[in-house]
């Protein structure tokens, strides 16, 4: 099992205050891909769009029942209704309360991780951590 970080941005993990697992980027992102059609300006009197997925990348082959995919809370959603059986899908938790920030404010690091699907044959993605820091 192996949990691979396809967000961009390298993913640290933070318990206690203390950053507890690291989750650099392959260097290719899942993204998903929107168009949008305006209709009208009803509402507050300017530009009314919808926004239609119109595809996502797909997950590379190398990633396999069993592991763990980081990606973007945005792409969450549809990169878990297409990921093959077996495969966790997991975004960084970057909501106010849950980021970690630098002084600057940028984001550093999350207390926690949003689960859209986990992993087959895990009983939880804690035991899926525990078992890829046991290098299972």
């Amino acid at each position: 099992m192996k949990i691979y970080n396809f967000t961009g941005h390298p993913v640290r993990i933070y318990r206690g205050g203390e950053c507890i697992a690291s989750y650099p980027p392959l260097g290719c992102s899942i993204r998903v891909h929107f168009d949008q059609k305006e209709v009208g300006t009803r509402l507050f009197g300017v530009r009314n769009v919808r926004v239609m997925r119109i595809w996502t990348d797909l997950i590379p082959p190398f990633v396999e029942k069993g592991d763990v995919i980081l990606v973007s809370m945005s792409a969450a959603p549809y990169v878990a209704e297409m990921a093959p059986v077996g495969v966790g899908v997991v975004a960084p938790d970057t909501r106010p309360y849950t980021a970690v920030r630098d002084m600057s404010g940028r984001i550093v690091g999350v207390t926690g991780v949003v689960v859209y699907r986990e992993p087959f044959g895990m009983d939880s993605l804690e035991s899926a951590t525990e078992h890829a820091e046991a290098g299972q």
